[in-house]
């Protein structure tokens, strides 16, 4: 069984992090026998936004069951990456499989090959492998999926952990060779496009991460004790997709933590997104990142090069904002303009030939997320069927802007919410995930026009 931790942080050059907890697979609680989680992707240059740090571990399914309710007997206190090829036979995961594969009622009982369509597998386009991960999409709603989750070997262990922070003796290579944010333009490898195993089972680097030698000088996010991340079985968690191998496999993807470093003290959402958020207006910049070939998602323009920039460089054709109307007054694309309204924004963009969409919502509120995300994907898929490359932004492109394309991902695209979570991480590491927002927005979306829209199928 393969279990993903992964956690997104400020850590420093020549800093390491890992995963230390109450399990045998996470060291009981030694620092020194933890689990070392590899950087995704190389930090970016200033340290002006956080890297996303990941790593599997496979544990046994047997000895979790035996342990009933602690995860204690876990197989294994390997601490790299696994590749799912090893370990004793994973009977959930085969059913789990089996069930995701077969047809739908037209020709029930028909099992599909464990591996993707070869019309799926075979392309490196990066939508197509973007609609081969929606296919092997886990449907909760299907008894025969939901009977197969509750019998799930984690569904009854309950562990405690913590994201630790340590000095390295060696530098730690990144899975993904290259750089998120303004200047993350290639995909992995330096191929402009990649197959979505690449982004979901990136082949880990030939080095190992270590263990701290010394457990003295190790820093413990939270603060003590009572700040303990405690594990939960979710079956939002449980993803099926393409590995290394080419065959399908069950992953559960924890979802993506945030550092709760104890030196800033500040983990909020607030105290996160205002930190970025001014870092990037002191700088002047318009800091965004690509998530597919036709849809960007960042800052506001702050500069009338920026809106050049959208069109020339990123080819961009239309610009979803969402800033309220007294965002606006202080964060508009011509910062000598006397005007600062909504309508004038507008003006601005189509002079430019760019089409204009405003979509107005409250920064860092949960309710005006849960509120508009379904609107938003319903007109990002409007756009992108249409043949437009959009630019989405907010304020700081950290909170509502990354609500409406997580939300156009899952509710129309047809991804997992876990795999938008971590895939959302990936590209734009100091995202904030509201999931709340995305839940609620997901029965409002199925309610309002689940019939006018249906997720992306690959068949």
């Amino acid at each position: 069984m393969r279990l993903r931790f992964s956690c997104v942080a400020f850590v420093p050059p020549g800093s390491q992090l890992g995963v230390s907890g109450s399990p045998d697979f996470l060291g009981r609680w030694d620092p020194c026998k933890c689990l070392p989680l590899l950087p995704y992707s190389s930090p970016s240059e200033g340290g002006i936004e956080p890297s996303l740090w990941f790593a599997d571990v496979e544990v046994n399914e047997k000895s979790l069951e035996r342990c009933g309710q602690s995860a204690a007997g876990a197989a294994g206190s390997s601490s790299h990456r696994c590749n799912g090829t090893e370990g004793a036979a994973d009977t959930f995961s085969d059913k789990l499989i089996a069930a995701i594969t077969c047809r739908d009622s037209a020709s029930a009982g028909t099992q599909r090959s464990a591996f993707l369509p070869d019309t799926l597998s075979s392309t490196n386009d990066e939508a197509s492998s973007i609609a081969a991960a929606a296919y092997c999409r886990v449907d909760h709603r299907a008894p025969r999926i939901a009977a197969i989750l509750e019998q799930h070997p984690l569904k009854r262990v309950q562990f405690e952990y913590k994201f630790i922070l340590w000095n390295s003796q060696k530098p730690v290579a990144p899975y993904v060779p290259d750089t998120p944010g303004e200047s993350f333009q290639r995909s992995a490898y330096g191929s402009p496009s990649c197959t979505w195993r690449t982004w979901l089972f990136p082949p880990a680097p030939a080095q190992h991460a270590e263990p701290p030698s010394n457990s003295l000088h190790v820093i413990w996010e939270g603060s003590g004790p009572e700040t303990n991340r405690k594990f939960f079985f979710d079956p939002m968690d449980v993803v099926v997709d393409e590995s290394e191998s080419g065959s399908l496999e069950v992953l559960y993807l924890c979802k993506v933590s945030r550092f709760e470093d104890p030196r800033t003290g500040d983990a909020s959402e607030h105290g996160h997104t205002t930190f970025f958020y001014n870092t990037v207006k002191a700088q002047g910049r318009m800091h965004y990142s690509r998530i597919l070939p036709n849809l960007y998602v960042g800052s506001c323009p702050r500069q009338l090069k920026h809106i050049r920039q959208l069109k020339e460089e990123l080819k961009v054709t239309v610009v979803f904002n969402m800033q309220t109307a007294d965002d606006m007054k202080t964060n508009f694309p011509d910062p000598l303009a006397s005007k600062r309204t909504p309508e004038a924004a507008g003006q601005l963009y189509e002079s430019a030939g760019l089409r204009y969409v405003w979509m107005p919502t409250e920064d860092m509120s949960d309710a005006c997320r849960k509120l508009a995300v379904a609107q938003c994907a319903l007109i990002l898929d409007a756009l992108i069927q249409n043949g437009h490359s959009v630019y989405v932004h907010c304020n700081a492109g950290v909170g509502r802007s990354v609500a409406a394309v997580s939300a156009y991902l899952c509710f129309c695209v047809g991804l997992d919410v876990r795999k938008v979570n971590f895939l959302v991480s990936t590209k734009r590491p100091v995202a904030y995930w509201d999931e709340k927002a995305i839940e609620a927005g997901l029965i409002d979306f199925n309610d309002k026009y689940g019939r006018v829209k249906q997720p992306l199928k690959s068949n």
